[in-house]
């Protein structure tokens, strides 16, 4: 009798039960057993008529069984697990697969009624704000909500809809406005509601990996700029006499850049794509000082130039590697690179 035991889980206990299950049932699949374990499979008639057909299809029958059971218990070797099948009053001699698969299920998830408790009681108080990510706690509310119905527990449709919404309200409260005007009109179910909850966490988690790919660039970016410009040795600048890195070329905008950089989109608005954060604020500021042409701001040397950078404004950082990279600059102020 063989089987491949490494697709097998050994079965710890009730955090990997879910687990132990499925891998289980992939390789009953493997071996054509997976119905002795979701069906009662009866033992085949004998006829006299087809008496040797019978006998054999019998006789296959109880060796699917033996294998079936085999492949069982070659997954629940573990002590604790052998002591908890045994409190509860496991019959070692039924043959059954289906039997035997059903009590483990049952016994290792519903150990106590002290377990079911905690369980019911972390699935009602959950909230999302405890987690890094909604990610994080939409899987966590997952794995609670199964365990909840598989001891045993019946939640309304609503109070479950009423009880998630009070879990994610706070970490999202503008999207939680929204949500709560389609309750209200009936318009959202539990499982809808998770749907949206989905998408929310791919955008978060797309954002994030942007964010981190950028911040990366910028680092890498900054230290080519310190290597070009013969690294941390500052000189003043000829044109404003502030103490820049050596080699940075003075920019119209107030910014020193390495030379050959593209233009400074503060200086030059026009430029810059569309979904620059800032393209709207700078063509004000070029309306507002030079009457719109940008030949005009050339002279000029004014902060007016110098926009927030994440010296002043983290948020502002965020923003400008969110939506575009015009080049690095320096700003006089701080020592690291600044995208804008």
């Amino acid at each position: 009798m063989s089987f491949n035991a490494a697709t097998l889980i050994p079965l710890k206990g009730e955090n990997n039960l879910d687990a132990w299950a499925r891998a289980l049932k992939v390789e009953l699949a493997s071996q054509g057993l997976k119905l002795y374990v979701t069906k009662t499979i009866p033992e085949p008639k004998v006829d006299d008529k087809t008496k040797n057909e019978d006998e054999k299809r019998v006789h296959q029958w109880h060796m699917d069984r033996a294998k079936a059971m085999a492949i069982i218990h070659s997954t629940i070797r573990d002590e604790k697990v052998q002591s908890v099948l045994s409190i509860n009053g496991w019959d070692e001699d039924n043959d059954d697969p289906k039997y035997l698969f059903d009590f483990i299920r049952n016994s290792i998830s519903s150990v106590t009624n002290e377990a079911k408790s905690d369980v019911l009681d972390e699935y009602q108080t959950i909230k999302c704000s405890s987690f890094t990510t909604l990610e994080a706690f939409l899987m966590r509310w997952q794995t609670l909500r199964k365990r909840v119905k598989d001891v045993g527990y019946i939640i309304d449709d609503k109070v479950e809809l009423t009880n998630l919404f009070n879990a994610v309200k706070r970490s999202f409260p503008h999207e939680a406005m929204l949500w709560a005007a389609d309750m209200n009109k009936n318009e959202l179910t539990t499982v809808s509601f998770l749907a949206r909850l989905s998408t929310l966490a791919n955008t978060q988690k797309n954002y994030t990996n942007m964010v981190a790919a950028k911040v990366e660039v910028k680092t890498k970016e900054t230290k080519e700029i310190k290597s070009e410009s013969n690294g941390d040795e500052r000189v003043a600048c000829d044109v404003c006499g502030k103490k820049v890195y050596k080699g940075l070329k003075h920019f119209p905008c107030g910014h020193h850049r390495v030379p050959g950089t593209p233009d400074c989109w503060w200086c030059d608005p026009d430029k810059a794509p569309d979904t620059w954060i800032n393209k709207k604020k700078a063509m004000g500021y070029l309306n507002k000082n030079t009457g719109g042409t940008t030949a005009a701001i050339a002279g000029n040397n004014s902060n007016i130039n110098n926009p927030p950078t994440a010296s002043t404004s983290s948020s502002a950082v965020n923003s400008n590697l969110l939506f575009g990279l015009g080049g690095l600059s320096f700003d006089d102020d701080w020592e690291e690179a600044d995208f804008h």
